[in-house]
């Protein structure tokens, strides 16, 4: 068995928070933690609203304000990871320049500051090379995702709508794919006239791949969204899960990825026809809503979602994990140093409360390592506070964010073992 050991806490009057679950906080030498520190609470950001970008110190709990940033979110913070390859040295994280978005290079070392165009979002371990989208277009499809404050074209070029690769050692950005590449591949009729982001791109951990989303609203008010993934040169795209139900997915190795989502089935294939959502499905939508509404199970059961594994290949055969076992959705991640040891959480249930869980594939055993209070006042607002569970590089720290004190504070904890 497994439990969690308090190792910090951060405390009040501000909020303190990092962000998404792909990236560890924590630096490699496990003393200095990256945190967000702000006044906000329940709102969004609104254009010019700051957040402190700094870090703690883990053994003298000291606050250490290294920069500010005007591009954060409650999801996903400001990008604020620490770099390769020595991840201790240099931090990079997102913000604002004459309303556009822009990627701030801190070296502490040295004192330097760069700023790199574009911004970033998943960088590649080596610390050379990032993968960006446009802000701009997420700002008006998921803008709980983006930054307020943006200056936007009206209407966007759409050669724009496309994932960028950022060099950052010369800064120059090259494009890798576009909407447009994506509307032509495998085209579904359900596509057209349609709101399309492209969402959440993921560098596998060798540098050489990522996954990404291509997202479109259908005429019922869903959203339908395909797995892909491509090189970091822009070349061999591949469609890993057509069904239309993905959401948080994290990378197996190199060679797999795992995600939240639906096997393609009768169901999920009427989705893909434009006609069929909207005089067959659209009608049935708002019944389907309120009889799922806080049931997980019934929704798990009535769309067919679990977690998934799948190859990284032009064959990715997905099958399902943990079936029975993990049934709610939450956000993966697998330990640096064991890829059979999963760690995700859940979404609030009834009773406002957030599940932490340890998935070991070997054994196909799964561990609830504790349940963390959330706020009523925030669930399913944008300002919601996910766990989004995150290893530290050695495997022997989870940090989490959480309401669970009453206030948004980070928390980092040393995972025990029994004998350990």
């Amino acid at each position: 068995m497994s439990q969690l050991r308090e190792v910090f806490s951060s405390q009040g009057p501000a909020s303190h928070f990092f962000g998404y679950y792909d990236k560890s906080p924590l630096d490699k030498t496990g003393r200095r933690l990256l945190a967000l520190r702000c006044d906000l609470e329940r709102a969004q950001p609104q254009a010019g609203d700051q957040a402190a970008v700094g870090y703690f110190d883990i053994e003298t709990k000291a606050y250490h304000q290294l920069d500010s940033s005007r591009a954060f979110n409650w999801q996903q913070g400001a990008m604020l990871q620490w770099l390769g390859p020595d991840f201790h040295r240099r931090v990079i994280f997102n913000d604002l320049s004459q309303g556009q978005v822009v990627a701030v290079l801190l070296d502490l070392t040295s004192g330097e500051r760069r700023l790199l165009p574009g911004g970033v979002t998943s960088v590649a371990p080596s610390g050379r090379q990032a993968v960006a989208l446009d802000w701009r277009y997420l700002a008006q499809t998921r803008p709980s995702y983006s930054y307020a404050g943006l200056a936007a074209d009206d209407p966007l070029p759409p050669e724009d709508n496309a994932l960028w690769r950022l060099d950052l050692d010369s800064g120059a950005r090259h494009r890798l794919i576009g909407l447009a590449e994506l509307l032509s591949h495998q085209r579904l009729s359900s596509m057209a006239g349609a709101r399309h982001s492209l969402e959440h791109p993921m560098v596998s951990p060798d540098g050489r791949r990522f996954c990404f989303y291509h997202r479109w609203v259908l005429a019922d008010g869903g959203v339908f969204t395909r797995l892909y993934s491509l090189s970091m040169a822009g070349e061999d795209l591949r469609l890993l899960l057509d069904s239309g139900k993905v959401t948080h997915a994290c990378w197996r190795g190199n060679d797999q990825v795992v995600l939240w989502g639906g096997l393609p089935s009768l169901a999920t294939g009427l989705r893909r026809h434009r006609l069929l959502v909207k005089t067959l499905l659209k009608p049935l939508l708002p019944f389907y809503r309120r009889l799922v509404r806080h049931r997980p199970g019934l929704q798990r059961a009535a769309a067919g979602v679990s977690y998934l594994r799948l190859r990284d290949s032009d064959s990715p055969a997905p099958r399902r994990l943990a079936d029975g076992l993990l049934t709610r959705d939450g956000h993966p991640s697998f330990h640096p140093h064991n890829r059979d040891l999963l760690l995700t959480d859940s979404y609030p249930d009834e009773k406002l409360e957030q599940q932490l869980y340890l998935y070991d594939l070997a054994a196909d055993r799964l561990e609830s390592l504790g349940g963390f209070k959330t706020l009523a006042s925030h669930r399913e607002t944008a300002w919601r506070c996910d766990l989004h569970p995150r290893w530290d590089f050695s495997g022997r720290m989870i940090c989490v964010d959480s309401l669970h004190s009453g206030q948004r504070q980070i928390h980092l904890y040393r995972l025990v073992t029994d004998g350990a």
